[in-house]
């Protein structure tokens, strides 16, 4: 038994199982998006985002894998009872933000979101408002201006 009460030869299964879906899904995206052509960096074709996130998770499932063993307990693991909060704190920020894109707008939606996330890993509330709405307007500049992307806007326009 570990010091907060759990059996660690079973407290791993979890992370374990875990670590082993990540990865077949990783590898399935990898296999399934074989014939899809990448193309290159500057001209990414339909299976280079696909290829890209499929080995990046890929290469986490096996650093969860490699972490399990060096671990004791699966609380250790996700970081203890205040890991577990931030995650479902993140997780409900990110809800809302795809529940509110199309209603209040890129703009409203994307500060809340910044400024959401910044204040759940600890940034000051100033530094969190200022950097959310910076990173909104270079965001939104990014995407709606030079790539020509076309985003739910409410308030800015790049016409």
């Amino acid at each position: 038994m570990s010091a907060n009460g759990t059996d660690t030869k079973h407290g791993l299964r979890a992370p374990a199982l875990f670590a082993l879906a990540i990865g077949l899904l990783a590898l399935a995206g990898l296999w399934f998006g074989r014939y899809i052509p990448r193309g290159t960096l500057t001209h990414p074709g339909p299976g280079f985002f696909p290829f890209w996130l499929s080995s990046i998770l890929l290469i986490l499932s096996g650093l969860i894998a490699i972490d399990i063993f060096h671990r004791k307990t699966a609380w250790e693991i996700a970081g203890g009872r205040a890991s577990a909060v931030r995650i479902a704190l993140v997780m409900a920020v990110l809800y809302g933000y795809v529940l509110g894109l199309d209603i209040v707008g890129y703009e409203i939606a994307t500060v809340a979101l910044m400024f959401g996330l910044m204040l759940i890993f600890g940034v000051r509330l100033a530094g969190a408002a200022a950097m959310a709405v910076a990173t909104t307007i270079i965001l939104a500049g990014l995407f709606g201006y030079l790539l020509r992307v076309p985003l739910p806007m409410k308030l800015l326009t790049f016409d």
